[in-house]
Protein backbone atom coordinates (compact mmCIF):
# COMPACT_ATOMS: atom_id res chain seq x y z
CA UNK A 1 0.00 0.00 0.00
CA UNK A 2 1.68 3.34 -1.27
CA UNK A 3 2.26 6.41 1.70
CA UNK A 4 -0.59 8.32 -0.03
CA UNK A 5 -3.26 5.51 0.94
CA UNK A 6 -1.75 5.49 4.73
CA UNK A 7 0.42 2.95 3.76
CA UNK A 8 4.26 2.22 4.00
CA UNK A 9 5.08 1.75 0.21
CA UNK A 10 7.25 -1.27 2.06
CA UNK A 11 6.88 -4.93 1.34
CA UNK A 12 9.22 -6.15 4.51
CA UNK A 13 10.75 -5.10 7.65
CA UNK A 14 13.59 -6.15 9.80
CA UNK A 15 13.94 -5.83 13.76
CA UNK A 16 14.77 -2.44 15.04
CA UNK A 17 13.97 -0.64 11.71
CA UNK A 18 12.82 2.95 12.22
CA UNK A 19 10.32 4.49 9.14
CA UNK A 20 10.55 8.56 8.45
CA UNK A 21 9.54 11.17 5.74
CA UNK A 22 12.11 11.72 3.91
CA UNK A 23 9.77 14.02 1.39
CA UNK A 24 6.73 14.42 0.81
CA UNK A 25 4.32 11.78 0.50
CA UNK A 26 7.38 9.34 1.21
CA UNK A 27 8.38 7.21 3.36
CA UNK A 28 11.75 6.03 3.85
CA UNK A 29 13.22 3.39 6.65
CA UNK A 30 16.24 3.02 8.54
CA UNK A 31 18.05 0.47 9.89
CA UNK A 32 18.51 -0.44 13.07
CA UNK A 33 21.24 0.40 15.50
CA UNK A 34 23.73 -3.57 15.20
CA UNK A 35 26.57 -2.38 16.51
CA UNK A 36 27.42 -3.30 20.03
CA UNK A 37 28.20 0.36 21.13
CA UNK A 38 24.50 2.09 22.46
CA UNK A 39 23.50 4.64 19.66
CA UNK A 40 20.89 7.15 20.34
CA UNK A 41 18.56 8.98 17.18
CA UNK A 42 19.49 12.21 16.75
CA UNK A 43 17.84 14.99 14.35
CA UNK A 44 19.16 18.67 12.68
CA UNK A 45 18.08 21.01 10.81
CA UNK A 46 18.48 24.54 8.95
CA UNK A 47 15.61 26.06 10.74
CA UNK A 48 12.85 25.30 7.89
CA UNK A 49 13.61 21.85 7.03
CA UNK A 50 14.86 18.57 8.56
CA UNK A 51 17.52 16.64 7.86
CA UNK A 52 17.13 12.50 7.95
CA UNK A 53 17.47 10.93 11.42
CA UNK A 54 21.00 8.75 12.29
CA UNK A 55 22.34 6.71 14.93
CA UNK A 56 24.88 8.46 16.83
CA UNK A 57 26.66 8.66 20.44
CA UNK A 58 26.11 11.92 22.71
CA UNK A 59 29.01 13.76 22.71
CA UNK A 60 30.43 16.54 24.73
CA UNK A 61 28.49 19.18 22.70
CA UNK A 62 25.08 17.32 22.75
CA UNK A 63 24.42 18.10 26.23
CA UNK A 64 24.50 22.07 27.37
CA UNK A 65 25.32 23.27 30.94
CA UNK A 66 22.30 24.57 31.56
CA UNK A 67 20.09 21.77 29.86
CA UNK A 68 21.31 19.79 32.98
CA UNK A 69 19.83 21.30 36.55
CA UNK A 70 19.36 18.83 38.89
CA UNK A 71 20.35 15.14 39.13
CA UNK A 72 18.76 12.90 41.95
CA UNK A 73 20.66 9.07 40.69
CA UNK A 74 23.45 7.28 40.45
CA UNK A 75 26.24 9.43 37.94
CA UNK A 76 29.38 7.32 36.54
CA UNK A 77 31.68 9.67 34.39
CA UNK A 78 34.77 8.15 32.99
CA UNK A 79 38.14 10.01 33.53
CA UNK A 80 38.32 9.70 29.33
CA UNK A 81 34.99 11.39 28.99
CA UNK A 82 35.98 14.65 30.38
CA UNK A 83 38.56 16.30 28.19
CA UNK A 84 38.67 20.44 29.65
CA UNK A 85 35.02 20.67 30.77
CA UNK A 86 33.31 20.71 34.12
CA UNK A 87 30.95 19.62 36.24
CA UNK A 88 28.28 21.06 38.03
CA UNK A 89 26.18 19.45 40.86
CA UNK A 90 23.74 21.34 42.32
CA UNK A 91 20.72 20.56 45.17
CA UNK A 92 17.79 22.39 45.33
CA UNK A 93 16.79 20.72 48.49
CA UNK A 94 18.53 19.72 51.76
CA UNK A 95 19.19 16.24 50.91
CA UNK A 96 22.54 15.15 50.44
CA UNK A 97 24.04 13.31 47.26
CA UNK A 98 26.77 10.84 46.71
CA UNK A 99 28.52 10.84 43.41
CA UNK A 100 30.67 7.22 43.20
CA UNK A 101 33.06 6.82 40.67
CA UNK A 102 34.04 3.29 39.61
CA UNK A 103 37.38 3.28 41.65
CA UNK A 104 35.63 3.11 45.22
CA UNK A 105 35.56 7.40 45.82
CA UNK A 106 32.77 8.97 47.30
CA UNK A 107 32.10 12.94 46.79
CA UNK A 108 29.81 14.33 49.14
CA UNK A 109 28.19 17.20 47.94
CA UNK A 110 25.29 19.69 48.85
CA UNK A 111 24.44 23.17 47.06
CA UNK A 112 28.54 23.52 46.07
CA UNK A 113 27.43 27.55 45.26
CA UNK A 114 26.60 28.10 49.10
CA UNK A 115 27.95 24.93 51.27
CA UNK A 116 26.02 24.10 54.43
CA UNK A 117 27.90 20.89 56.06
CA UNK A 118 24.98 19.27 58.04
CA UNK A 119 26.40 17.43 61.33
CA UNK A 120 28.78 14.38 61.02
CA UNK A 121 28.61 15.36 57.03
CA UNK A 122 31.99 15.61 55.17
CA UNK A 123 31.31 18.39 52.40
CA UNK A 124 33.91 17.06 50.13
CA UNK A 125 35.76 13.30 51.03
CA UNK A 126 38.01 12.21 48.32
CA UNK A 127 40.45 9.01 49.54
CA UNK A 128 41.48 8.01 45.95
CA UNK A 129 41.45 10.83 43.21
CA UNK A 130 42.70 14.34 42.73
CA UNK A 131 40.87 17.46 43.44
CA UNK A 132 41.91 20.12 41.14
CA UNK A 133 41.27 23.71 40.84
CA UNK A 134 42.30 25.93 38.35
CA UNK A 135 41.24 30.01 37.95
CA UNK A 136 42.57 32.18 35.32
CA UNK A 137 42.53 35.67 36.61
CA UNK A 138 40.58 35.75 39.54
CA UNK A 139 39.15 38.88 40.59
CA UNK A 140 38.63 37.52 44.42
CA UNK A 141 39.47 34.88 46.41
CA UNK A 142 40.07 31.65 44.13
CA UNK A 143 39.26 29.68 47.35
CA UNK A 144 38.17 30.71 50.75
CA UNK A 145 37.36 28.79 53.94
CA UNK A 146 35.53 30.52 56.13
CA UNK A 147 33.77 28.62 59.97
CA UNK A 148 31.66 30.33 62.38
CA UNK A 149 31.52 30.01 66.24
CA UNK A 150 33.61 27.49 67.89
CA UNK A 151 35.58 24.42 66.33
CA UNK A 152 36.73 21.18 67.47
CA UNK A 153 38.02 19.88 64.68
CA UNK A 154 40.70 21.00 62.03
CA UNK A 155 39.15 23.76 59.51
CA UNK A 156 41.93 22.47 56.34
CA UNK A 157 43.16 19.44 57.01
CA UNK A 158 46.20 18.14 54.69
CA UNK A 159 48.05 15.04 55.70
CA UNK A 160 50.24 12.84 53.86
CA UNK A 161 50.68 9.17 55.10
CA UNK A 162 53.42 7.76 53.41
CA UNK A 163 55.80 8.37 50.50
CA UNK A 164 58.64 10.93 50.62
CA UNK A 165 58.10 14.51 50.20
CA UNK A 166 58.34 16.01 46.31
CA UNK A 167 57.86 18.69 44.41
CA UNK A 168 53.74 18.39 44.17
CA UNK A 169 53.18 18.10 47.60
CA UNK A 170 53.64 21.79 48.98
CA UNK A 171 52.24 25.16 49.06
CA UNK A 172 53.78 26.77 46.42
CA UNK A 173 53.79 30.86 46.40
CA UNK A 174 55.46 33.00 43.98
CA UNK A 175 59.08 33.65 45.55
CA UNK A 176 58.55 37.94 45.38
CA UNK A 177 54.92 37.17 47.47
CA UNK A 178 53.83 37.40 50.84
CA UNK A 179 51.89 34.73 52.17
CA UNK A 180 49.02 36.75 54.37
CA UNK A 181 48.60 34.60 57.68
CA UNK A 182 46.88 36.11 60.35
CA UNK A 183 46.94 33.78 62.63
CA UNK A 184 48.16 30.00 62.84
CA UNK A 185 47.18 27.81 65.52
CA UNK A 186 49.11 24.19 65.83
CA UNK A 187 47.53 21.82 68.15
CA UNK A 188 49.61 18.68 68.31
CA UNK A 189 48.60 15.43 70.73
CA UNK A 190 51.45 14.92 72.44
CA UNK A 191 54.45 17.64 73.52
CA UNK A 192 56.48 15.67 71.16
CA UNK A 193 54.12 16.03 67.74
CA UNK A 194 55.47 17.73 64.67
CA UNK A 195 53.57 21.08 64.27
CA UNK A 196 55.95 22.55 62.05
CA UNK A 197 57.72 20.71 59.36
CA UNK A 198 60.04 21.70 56.30
CA UNK A 199 61.70 19.88 53.38
CA UNK A 200 63.95 20.26 50.36
CA UNK A 201 62.46 17.98 47.36
CA UNK A 202 63.97 14.37 47.85
CA UNK A 203 64.66 14.32 51.27
CA UNK A 204 63.77 11.33 53.92
CA UNK A 205 63.92 13.00 56.86
CA UNK A 206 62.81 16.84 57.90
CA UNK A 207 65.26 19.47 57.42
CA UNK A 208 63.27 21.52 60.10
CA UNK A 209 60.70 21.27 62.70
CA UNK A 210 58.80 22.89 65.67
CA UNK A 211 57.45 20.27 67.93
CA UNK A 212 54.08 21.21 70.30
CA UNK A 213 55.72 21.77 73.13
CA UNK A 214 58.71 24.52 70.81
CA UNK A 215 61.62 22.66 70.53
CA UNK A 216 63.06 22.75 67.53
CA UNK A 217 65.26 20.36 65.65
CA UNK A 218 67.86 20.65 62.63
CA UNK A 219 69.13 17.92 60.30
CA UNK A 220 70.88 17.00 57.18
CA UNK A 221 67.87 15.79 55.26
CA UNK A 222 69.08 12.68 54.58
CA UNK A 223 69.26 11.47 58.74
CA UNK A 224 68.07 11.86 61.89
CA UNK A 225 67.89 15.79 63.03
CA UNK A 226 70.84 16.13 65.29
CA UNK A 227 70.39 20.10 66.50
CA UNK A 228 67.81 21.00 68.46
CA UNK A 229 66.91 24.34 70.91
CA UNK A 230 64.71 24.06 73.31
CA UNK A 231 63.25 25.99 76.84
CA UNK A 232 64.63 23.75 79.38
CA UNK A 233 63.71 25.69 82.69
CA UNK A 234 61.59 28.85 83.55
CA UNK A 235 63.52 31.91 81.74
CA UNK A 236 66.34 29.08 80.11
CA UNK A 237 67.00 28.51 76.91
CA UNK A 238 68.81 25.52 76.03
CA UNK A 239 70.80 23.40 73.04
CA UNK A 240 72.14 19.99 73.63
CA UNK A 241 74.73 20.59 71.25
CA UNK A 242 77.81 23.07 69.93
CA UNK A 243 76.94 26.68 69.69
CA UNK A 244 78.70 29.53 67.51
CA UNK A 245 78.28 32.97 67.13
CA UNK A 246 80.71 34.14 64.19
CA UNK A 247 79.75 37.63 65.04
CA UNK A 248 80.56 37.73 69.04
CA UNK A 249 77.92 38.51 71.86
CA UNK A 250 76.62 42.07 72.78
CA UNK A 251 75.50 42.82 76.11
CA UNK A 252 75.84 42.39 79.95
CA UNK A 253 77.52 38.95 80.32
CA UNK A 254 77.84 38.55 84.06
CA UNK A 255 78.51 35.53 86.59
CA UNK A 256 80.64 32.82 86.14
CA UNK A 257 80.32 30.01 83.80
CA UNK A 258 78.30 26.83 84.22
CA UNK A 259 80.31 24.49 82.37
CA UNK A 260 83.71 25.88 82.11
CA UNK A 261 86.47 25.01 84.08
CA UNK A 262 89.98 25.68 82.53
CA UNK A 263 90.94 28.19 80.63
CA UNK A 264 91.59 26.79 76.73
CA UNK A 265 95.16 28.37 76.51
CA UNK A 266 96.78 28.60 80.19
CA UNK A 267 98.90 30.89 81.12
CA UNK A 268 102.02 31.28 83.08
CA UNK A 269 102.35 33.28 86.36
CA UNK A 270 105.51 34.19 87.63
CA UNK A 271 106.83 30.64 85.73
CA UNK A 272 104.11 28.80 87.45
CA UNK A 273 101.17 27.53 84.63
CA UNK A 274 98.31 28.31 85.56
CA UNK A 275 94.72 26.95 83.92
CA UNK A 276 92.25 27.71 86.33
CA UNK A 277 91.88 23.86 87.38
CA UNK A 278 93.12 24.80 90.72
CA UNK A 279 95.00 26.92 93.40
CA UNK A 280 98.69 27.19 92.46
CA UNK A 281 101.31 28.77 95.07
CA UNK A 282 104.26 31.29 93.82
CA UNK A 283 107.66 31.21 95.40
CA UNK A 284 109.22 34.72 95.77
CA UNK A 285 112.90 34.44 93.57
CA UNK A 286 115.71 34.62 96.38
CA UNK A 287 118.09 36.12 93.99
CA UNK A 288 120.50 39.20 94.31
CA UNK A 289 120.02 42.96 93.51
CA UNK A 290 122.18 44.26 90.76
CA UNK A 291 121.84 46.87 88.80
CA UNK A 292 118.74 48.05 91.06
CA UNK A 293 118.30 51.57 92.14
CA UNK A 294 116.20 51.42 95.44
CA UNK A 295 114.17 54.40 96.28
CA UNK A 296 114.81 56.79 99.33
CA UNK A 297 111.21 55.73 100.61
CA UNK A 298 112.07 52.05 100.45
CA UNK A 299 115.54 52.52 101.83
CA UNK A 300 114.73 54.67 104.97
CA UNK A 301 111.18 52.56 105.98
CA UNK A 302 112.00 49.18 104.78
CA UNK A 303 115.57 47.77 105.04
CA UNK A 304 116.20 46.93 108.45
CA UNK A 305 116.37 43.79 108.76
CA UNK A 306 120.03 42.17 108.53
CA UNK A 307 121.07 41.38 105.55
CA UNK A 308 124.20 39.73 104.40
CA UNK A 309 126.24 41.38 101.75
CA UNK A 310 127.77 39.38 99.08
CA UNK A 311 131.65 39.12 98.82
CA UNK A 312 132.71 42.09 96.61
CA UNK A 313 129.75 44.13 97.09
CA UNK A 314 131.14 46.41 99.10
CA UNK A 315 134.66 47.80 98.11
CA UNK A 316 137.17 45.88 101.17
CA UNK A 317 138.51 49.10 101.95
CA UNK A 318 135.32 50.13 103.98
CA UNK A 319 134.89 46.89 105.15
CA UNK A 320 136.51 47.21 108.46
CA UNK A 321 135.45 47.28 112.02
CA UNK A 322 134.08 50.60 113.14
CA UNK A 323 131.41 52.18 111.56
CA UNK A 324 129.90 52.18 107.60
CA UNK A 325 128.07 55.48 106.72
CA UNK A 326 125.65 56.33 109.60
CA UNK A 327 124.20 54.24 111.77
CA UNK A 328 125.77 51.16 110.11
CA UNK A 329 128.31 48.44 111.86
CA UNK A 330 129.94 46.07 109.48
CA UNK A 331 131.63 43.51 110.90
CA UNK A 332 133.17 40.33 108.45
CA UNK A 333 130.74 41.46 105.59
CA UNK A 334 127.60 41.51 107.75
CA UNK A 335 126.06 44.50 107.95
CA UNK A 336 123.74 45.61 110.48
CA UNK A 337 121.08 48.43 109.38
CA UNK A 338 119.36 50.19 112.09
CA UNK A 339 117.85 52.59 109.82
CA UNK A 340 120.28 54.40 107.12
Amino acid sequence: LTEVYGGTGRSSYTLGDVLYSDAADSIAKLAGNTVATKKFLTQIGDGSVSAAPAWNVIVDGDILESSVTQHQAALTILESQITDGSILVRLADTNWVDLTDGGGTTLHTHALNNITNPTGNKTFNMTTRQLGFLWTNPSGNPMEFEVSGAYSGAVLHIHQHTGNPGANTYLVTLESEDVDVHQVVSIGPATTTEVYCTDVSGDTEHRFFIRSDGQMEWGPGNAGQDTNLYRSASDTLKTDDAFEATGGFTGALTGNASTATTLETPRDINGVSFDGSANITVTAAAGTLTGTTLKSTVVTSSLTAIGTLSSGAVPASLVTAGTFGTGAYVFDNTVQMAGL
